[in-house]
């Protein structure tokens, strides 16, 4: 009778956040969310700017927190070049092109 056997995948979303800001530099963002709990890594081209984002991690935490959210892994990664064009292929393991969607916003 248990039903949700296969139906896990569907309970999961990733989200991979690729900024271009002026001062911080390029920024990635890969961020994966089940039943409200959260695991994220931000990718970033240096070490200031890693320790400057990490400084708010646990308002970002509180905030997230306010909206039943739980973050459950905040990491931060300084990669060498543009973060943005990390083409790790362990990063897209059990992602479904036909289930993705781009979201293209520009400020």
């Amino acid at each position: 009778m248990g039903g949700k056997k296969g139906k896990s995948h569907r309970d999961t979303v990733y989200i991979v956040f690729l900024l271009t800001m002026r001062s911080p530099g390029p920024q990635r963002i890969d961020t994966r969310v089940m039943k409200k709990k959260i695991h994220c890594t931000i990718r970033v081209g240096n070490k200031e700017v890693a320790d400057f984002v990490l400084q708010y991690s646990s308002e970002l935490c509180r905030r997230l927190e306010s909206f039943g959210y739980r973050v459950e892994q905040l990491s931060g990664e300084v990669k060498k070049g543009d973060p943005k064009e990390d083409q790790d292929p362990s990063a897209l393991k059990g992602f479904s092109l036909l289930t993705m969607k781009l979201l293209d916003i520009t400020a």
